[in-house]
């Protein structure tokens, strides 16, 4: 099965939601596919997880370029509906620190609002 995915432009931010687990033979593929969006990012990226249930190192490093390259642009990254083994690879790894982890696009312009 190929990967599915779906970027979504809504005002404020793109909406990535990801349809398979982030590992090894996911990540590479996946970063080339979003990198013209990547590299002319406009707006902040939310990427919905809540259809991943499955993150390895390589997966960790995608998530870690979108934030670099969202950090770069002046942009905010943010990682939602994360299920338990995603959630606790991130967790472990500090990465937490990183994003800003949300359960619903609510919460994504209460930190907005918050922070600007």
């Amino acid at each position: 099965m190929g990967q599915v995915f779906r970027v979504s432009e809504k005002h404020d931010f793109y909406l990535i939601k990801l349809h398979f687990d982030l590992d090894h033979k996911t990540g590479g593929p996946l970063v080339l596919r979003l990198n013209r969006l990547l590299t002319d990012l406009s707006k902040d990226i939310v990427i919905d997880l809540s259809t991943v249930f499955y993150i390895d190192s390589v997966g960790i490093k995608v998530l870690v370029y979108f934030c670099k390259q969202a950090k770069e642009k002046g942009r905010l990254a943010f990682l939602m509906g994360l299920n338990s083994q995603p959630y606790g690879l991130i967790k472990l790894t500090g990465m937490s620190k990183k994003f800003h982890l949300i359960e619903n696009i609510e919460q994504y312009y209460d930190i907005c609002t918050a922070i600007r």
